[in-house]
């Protein structure tokens, strides 16, 4: 059954009002990012650099493929969760933390009733 302003995902029912501050679209993709055991350990050591992580850092750091790693890195960069540069080479990556703050606001109790105030006023 559908009801004007809810969107039904998942058998959730969420009122509409709570993906303005965040695409729902967006923060699946986001979601299932970092979702991974992998991406989300690898997305943590490139956040404890607070700057600019390499490539080829990130790989000596887990038991895995060059290419699997690779792979992990592009589903967080497709999320928009880390920007990246090429640095001779190799890639570098960094956290995007206005994509990070904007995902977390959308998850937290007061980005939910702030969002609720902004919509009945």
């Amino acid at each position: 059954m559908s009801v004007p302003g809810i969107v039904n995902t998942a058998c959730v029912e969420i009122p509409e009002v709570i993906l303005s501050i965040m695409d729902l679209s967006r923060m699946e993709v986001i979601s299932r990012a970092l979702g991974d055991p992998y991406r989300l350990r690898i997305f943590e050591a490139i956040k404890r650099e607070h700057s600019w992580l390499s490539c080829t850092a990130i790989i000596h750091m887990f038991d895995l493929a060059p290419s699997t790693i690779s792979h992990h890195l592009k589903h967080l960069k497709d999320a928009h969760l880390l920007i990246s540069e090429k640095e001779g080479r190799s890639m570098r990556y960094l956290i995007n933390s206005v994509v990070l703050e904007e995902y977390a606001g959308s998850l937290s109790p007061d980005g939910v009733s702030s969002c609720f105030q902004n919509k009945q006023s």
